[in-house]
């Protein structure tokens, strides 16, 4: 198992404490969907928003060792995915297609309103209400585990 010496400096670590998980998506990995409020023309909309990000950086601020050692005694990199993590958020992120969908509108636009607005305006116009950070399986490269004084240990999909 590749997880072998992480497992192993972890053990050395109370399993109430809490880690820094970094983990570090290849190409294209991950959607993050958002939800949006907003108002435009003096009504109110809400859409979605899909965004495939080229590349990113997730961290998990607060890993309980005990469940941290449960995850990568069962499963390798290439099998985790998002909702292997608790409370991620992305931490970098470049290049991202975004999508607006789900548009609703309050009350009907008028022909006029509908012609002078693109559905981007709407992601730029309004406030995410909540979102969701979405990655597979296979999605992850590397994981790094930290605690407040230095890096723990370091995973790569690469380490045979």
């Amino acid at each position: 198992m590749k997880n072998q010496n992480a497992i192993e400096e972890l053990k050395k670590l109370n399993s109430d404490d809490y880690v820094k998980v970094t983990i570090d998506l290849y190409r294209k990995s991950l959607l993050e969907i958002c939800y949006h409020t907003g108002s435009k023309f003096d009504k109110t909309f809400t859409c979605d928003t899909e965004t495939t990000w080229r590349g990113a950086s997730l961290v998990c601020e607060q890993f309980v060792v005990s469940e941290l050692l449960e995850l990568l005694e069962s499963k390798d990199l290439i099998e985790m995915q998002d909702v292997d993590f608790p409370d991620l958020s992305i931490e970098t992120s470049t290049d991202g297609d975004v999508d607006v969908t789900n548009i609703e509108w309050e009350e009907p636009l008028t022909e006029e309103e509908e012609s002078e607005f693109s559905p981007m305006d709407l992601y730029w116009d309004s406030e995410i209400t909540d979102s969701e950070l979405n990655f597979g399986t296979g999605s992850i490269h590397t994981m790094v585990i930290e605690n407040s004084d230095s890096i723990i240990t370091k995973i790569t999909e690469d380490e045979k």
